[in-house]
């Protein structure tokens, strides 16, 4: 992994920077935008950079001043997938903030790239100012956004059998022993949703009911074992 800035170059002015427009903060006040100059710092980083990893904490966020970076998961079974290319104007790491959580992707400089970086608490003034619903409801469109990343690296990483037994232990919920949880989907439903053809989830159905993985009555399903299921969706994504 690289670290080291390369050489030392100005910070652009939010207010005169030739992003504005496209930029998040765009359309705050004068002084507010010169509360941010006075708060950031800029650097300038290689091609390989890795400006942070799934699982750490979020302690800011990066505006994309020129570059490109990569925003990009790791599957289970090491496999990469990338969500998003990521270009000048761009926030970086501002989900994990908003949504007060661990960061869940990569970001990875793919050319040489300028950033200005804004300390998390730097932020705390102006999120304060919306109101609790905003705040409430930019919570949420982030988990749904990570929500939507995951079944995406599912759908091009797993099975259809192995996304069909996750989706299912996630209805049964934590914990161990057994659940009962009515489907909510018909089986025409459930195949689009995990993105396969409606014989290969009804033949992965009665696979795990083979196993004794799963007990179908309807639109029914027993979880035998849920700690035991959990064991075989993880040997299986692996």
């Amino acid at each position: 992994m690289k670290t080291t800035q390369t050489r030392a170059k100005q910070a652009p002015s939010c207010a005169s920077c030739a992003k504005q427009g496209r930029g998040a903060f765009c359309g705050l006040a004068p002084e507010a935008l010169s509360g941010l100059d006075r708060a950031k710092s800029f650097g300038t980083y290689p091609r390989g950079q890795i400006l942070f990893q799934a699982g750490s904490r979020a302690t800011g966020v990066y505006c994309l001043s020129s570059g490109i970076v990569k925003l990009y998961n790791v599957g289970a079974s090491g496999k990469e997938q990338i969500l998003r290319l990521a270009g000048p104007g761009d926030l970086l790491g501002h989900r994990a903030v908003l949504g007060e959580r661990l960061h869940d992707h990569d970001a990875e400089a793919m050319t040489d790239i300028e950033v200005c970086y804004l300390p998390a608490d730097t932020l705390a003034p102006l999120l304060a100012a919306a109101s609790p619903l905003v705040r409430s409801v930019v919570r949420k469109l982030v988990d749904e956004a990570a929500e939507v990343e995951a079944r995406l690296v599912e759908r091009s990483q797993m099975r259809a059998e192995v996304r069909l037994s996750a989706f299912l232990l996630r209805l049964a919920g934590t914990g161990e022993g057994p659940a009962r949880f009515e489907l909510p989907l018909s089986r025409q439903e459930l195949a689009d949703y995990l993105g396969a053809a409606p014989e290969t989830v009804i033949r992965a159905l009665a696979m795990l009911t083979k196993k004794r993985l799963i007990k179908l009555e309807g639109r029914f399903v027993d979880v035998l074992d849920r700690a035991r299921f959990a064991e075989t969706v993880e040997l299986a994504a692996d």
